[in-house]
């Protein structure tokens, strides 16, 4: 049984893959396909429409042969994020559209994209993803069953509070601020004083 798994960090940018490869073959050639893709935000979002955009243009250069049916709010895992990738790499879900912080859970190597502080602007980012370093990190996704197409941008990751500027780490002693489950962030505030 044909089973195509791909994970997309942020698909946006792997909309020209995806796309230049239907368009190589010949609408004859293509096997009729029906996908399922997860998208984790709502109907609204940048994310989801970017998916259904996807989906018309795959549908486009597959002369309507391969069809992807776009399911917002993680609906097929129930919202449970950690079970939607399990889908993933069993089948159960074609395609994914998440943060490269849920990849974590398979390789920790993920979290280096979110290190605070690491990028100062978009340029940065886009020069270190789309070179090796980039490239080997979707490639650590193959062990798992997936296929990474792709990274794109979400903006960075903001630390915001209704109390005070935080200017300094030491401005952090009198917060209580969430952050994402994830060692390296746990370590990075700790080590900037604040407590659990």
């Amino acid at each position: 049984m044909f089973n195509l798994k791909i994970g997309s960090c942020v698909l946006l940018a792997g909309l020209t893959l995806a796309i230049n490869a239907c368009s190589l073959a010949s609408g004859s050639d293509i096997p009729a396909r029906n996908w399922k893709m997860s998208v984790v935000t709502n109907e609204d979002s940048s994310w989801t429409k970017g998916a259904r955009l996807f989906a018309d243009l795959v549908k486009q250069r597959s002369g309507g042969k391969i069809q992807i049916t776009v399911c917002p709010n993680g609906e097929l895992a129930r919202g449970n994020q950690v079970k939607e990738l399990s889908m993933l790499q069993d089948g159960s879900i074609d395609f994914t559209y998440h943060s490269n912080l849920l990849y974590a859970y398979l390789d920790q190597s993920f979290v280096a994209i979110s290190m605070p502080w690491l990028f100062t602007d978009y340029s940065q980012v886009d020069a270190a993803l789309s070179g090796s370093a980039g490239s080997q990190l979707l490639k650590t996704l193959e062990a798992q069953g997936i296929v990474g197409l792709a990274y794109g941008e979400n903006g960075f990751r903001q630390l915001t509070n209704d109390r005070l500027a935080v200017r300094a780490p030491d401005d952090l002693h009198s917060l209580k601020i969430r952050i994402p489950d994830v060692e390296l962030y746990k370590s990075i505030y700790k080590a900037m004083g604040l407590s659990r």
